[in-house]
Parts: C-alpha cells; structure tokens; sequence
C-alpha cells in the first residue's frame, strides 16, 4: 500500500516544479525571447543487435543509437484528457538580435529545474544535444534571493 504522505509530497512536488516551469517561460518572455514548448526527446537505444554468452543467453552488444524523437503524450485517467509536456528540455527559446552589421537569430534550449541538479539521464541528454545540435542548454534554477531566477549554460 502506498504511504498517503508519500503521495502528497509527490502531488506537492509537481505542482511546484509545474509553477516554477511557468514563472520561467514568463522571465524569459520579459527577457525578450520568444519562448515554445519543446516537444522532442533524445533517446537512447542500447543494444539493437545481440550475442550469445556462455550460457546460451541472448545480451545485447553494446551498441548505441541516439536519436531526437517526439516526446510520448501521457493520458491523465482522472481528467480523461491527454498531456503533451513531457520533452526535455522543457523550452525551445528564439530571439531576433539585428545589428548595424548584420541580423541574426538566436537559439537556445531551457531545462527548468528548482534545485538546478539534473540526473545522469539529463546530463548525457544535454551532452548529446550540445554534440550534435550544437545548441546551447540553459538550466533554469531558483536563486538564493527570493523571486530570482538563476540561468546556468551547461
């Protein structure tokens, strides 16, 4: 049976991260940016050929793809709706730099996390994005003094 107090730090919890997500598309909006919701994921396949080991068993031999693929919706039985919002990183964010010179675009991608600690998931997702999209991620995170938002490149 699962602990009610469990269930309501974890319905806290979103709810939390949820408002935060929002105070930081409306920063950025003030910042100038024009601020979408990302709607991909990176995912890693392992294994996609397999061996057979010492005991007969089939193991898959290490081989890696990853890839940029659309972000799976997710149903909410109590609502009976489906959500989309579950891409990383959470934002995709434009902004028209024109110069004396010249007119450019600018690009980058926002992870909105209160604590600003992503999990090794995350960091080989941001690493791979840097990689092979060469766009930039920004993590979003609340800052020591109240109603600051932190932006950290990674």
């Amino acid at each position: 049976m699962k602990n009610p107090n469990k269930i309501k730090m974890g319905k806290n919890s979103r709810a939390k991260g949820k408002a935060f997500e929002l105070k930081v598309r409306h920063d950025l909006e003030k910042l100038g940016w024009i601020v979408c919701k990302w709607s991909n994921n990176v995912e890693f396949s392992v294994g996609l050929t397999t061996k057979v080991n010492e005991f007969g068993q089939l193991i898959p031999d290490g081989i890696s793809i990853t890839r940029l693929v659309p972000a799976k919706h997710t149903f909410n039985p109590f609502r009976k709706a489906m959500s989309a919002g579950n891409g990383f990183p959470d934002f995709i964010c434009l902004k028209h730099w024109d110069t004396k010179d010249n007119s450019e675009w600018h690009v980058k991608l926002v992870e909105s996390k209160i604590t600003g600690k992503l999990d090794k998931i995350e960091k080989d997702k941001i690493e791979w994005i840097k990689t092979n999209l060469k766009i930039p991620v920004i993590i979003a995170s609340k800052s020591e003094k109240r109603g600051v938002i932190n932006y950290d490149e990674q």
